[in-house]
């Protein structure tokens, strides 16, 4: 019997699954939170390692200073007093605003955005996690009970993804969870509704209160850049497989 416990503990066992058990831990969609993590990590790797690297600099300036979403992700990140580069941030973006200017100098008003790396790499983190999540829901009954307690909970665009290739029990199986945890959030939000009655006297939880985020949460996703360009994938494959694993290297102690 513990043999086959511990069988079941290894598929689920590599560093990217303990990423994803990590994840489980806490409320809305545990994709969302590995990928968002990503995008700041990668931004942070830029700034502390990165500013005076030609290829990583390249990248930013066809970038035109990285996508919308990321430039001021960027831009919150370097003057946050956490991360405090702001030296760094002014280096990378005199260079990106120099180029404007030698283009503008040429008579050309630039709208040829090549793939913004942050996304990029964003992305690549995307694959990884959907990815594993599917794996071992699809290998381990563990991670299936896992995932039906725990406060996480896919948004709607990687619950979709992660379908893709799982078996049919899993899939059902799935499917279940996510329709009991979604009336969990829906019982919330009626509670919250209710107990804004002028007759009410309960006070208002801190769960009911939750439930506002993990609806929007479950229908949207957090605001990254795979969810805000779902479905519509604006990915560009043209990037460097080196670069993108050099700016996903978290940065060591």
């Amino acid at each position: 019997m513990q043999e086959d416990k511990k069988d079941e503990d290894d598929k689920c066992s590599s560093l990217t699954s303990i990423y994803l058990l990590e994840a489980l831990e806490k409320p809305g969609c545990p994709i969302c939170r590995l990928v968002e993590s990503s995008e700041k990590q990668v931004i942070k790797n830029i700034l502390y390692e990165y500013v005076n690297d030609p290829g990583v600099r390249g990248e930013i300036r066809r970038s035109w200073g990285l996508c919308t979403h990321h430039a001021w992700l960027f831009l919150r990140l370097a003057l946050s007093p956490e991360t405090a580069e702001r030296l760094g941030a002014a280096i990378i973006y005199e260079d990106v605003v120099s180029e404007l200017i030698d283009r503008l100098s040429r008579g050309e008003v630039p709208l040829d955005d090549e793939a913004c790396p942050v996304c990029q790499a964003a992305g690549e983190t995307e694959e990884i996690y959907v990815a594993e999540f599917r794996r071992c829901y699809n290998a381990s009954q563990g991670f299936r009970s896992l995932y039906a307690r725990s406060p996480a909970i896919l948004c709607r665009h990687h619950l979709a993804l992660v379908l893709q290739g799982l078996g049919k029990d899993a899939r059902d199986m799935l499917l279940e969870q996510q329709r009991r945890k979604l009336r969990d959030v829906r019982k919330r939000l009626e509670s919250l509704i209710n107990k804004h009655d002028y007759r009410n006297r309960e006070p208002i939880t801190r769960r009911e209160q939750e439930a506002l985020w993990e609806a929007v949460e479950a229908l949207r996703g957090r605001e990254t850049s795979v969810t805000l360009c779902a479905p519509r994938r604006l990915r560009d494959t043209r990037g460097s497989a080196s670069l993108l694993r050099r700016l996903l290297r978290r940065r060591r102690a």
